[in-house]
C-alpha cells in the first residue's frame, strides 16, 4: 500500500519557516507564535518575555513601573538616573523635569531647598554654591541681600 503524507499546522507557541520542514520549532524569547506561524512575531514595545511558548501578544508581560521594554525585549530594562516610568507598559522612560531628580525608578523627587536641577533628566540635585541658595524645586540658585533669606514657599 502507498502511504500519503499530510501537512500539519504548527500549534501556537511554535513556528516553521522552512517549506520542507518536518517539525515545528519553539518560538524565540521576546516573541510569540500564533498557530500556523511561519515566523515569530516580536512582543510589542512596552512588553517582554523570556519564554519560548507564547501564542499571542497578550501573553507578553508588561514592563513594570520603573522599567521599560523595547519591541522584542526578553526582559525589562530599568530606567537610568534622571528618568522614570510612572506606569507599566512603557517603551521608554521619561526625563525628570527641571527642579527635580531621580535615581531611575517610578518617580522623580523635587529638589530640596538649597539645591537645584537646571536641566531635564538630572540624576541628582546639585548644592548651590555659597552664598547662593534656592527654594525647593529650584532650577537656579539666587542670592538675598544681608538681612534677608530665601523663603521656601513650598513649605508654607
Amino acid at each position: 500500500t502507498e502511504r500519503l503524507s499530510e501537512c500539519a499546522s504548527c500549534s501556537g507557541g511554535t513556528y516553521q519557516d522552512d517549506a520542507g520542514g518536518t517539525g515545528c520549532r519553539a518560538c524565540v524569547p521576546g516573541s510569540y507564535c500564533k498557530p500556523g506561524a511561519a515566523s515569530p512575531l516580536p512582543c510589542e514595545a512596552g512588553s517582554y518575555s523570556g519564554r519560548t511558548d507564547l501564542e499571542d501578544a497578550s501573553q507578553c508581560t508588561l514592563a513594570e513601573k520603573g522599567y521599560f521594554a523595547t519591541t522584542g525585549s526578553t526582559k525589562p530594562t530599568p530606567c537610568s538616573p534622571g528618568t522614570f516610568a510612572a506606569t507599566e507598559g512603557l517603551s521608554e522612560c521619561d526625563s525628570c523635569a527641571p527642579g527635580s531628580s531621580g535615581a531611575g525608578g517610578a518617580f522623580c523627587s523635587k529638589c530640596g531647598a538649597g539645591t537645584y536641577a537646571a536641566n531635564p533628566g538630572q540624576g541628582e540635585c546639585i548644592p548651590c554654591p555659597h552664598p547662593l541658595s534656592s527654594r525647593g524645586g529650584g532650577v537656579t540658585c539666587s542670592i538675598c541681600k544681608t538681612g534677608y533669606y530665601l523663603q521656601d514657599v513650598s513649605a508654607l
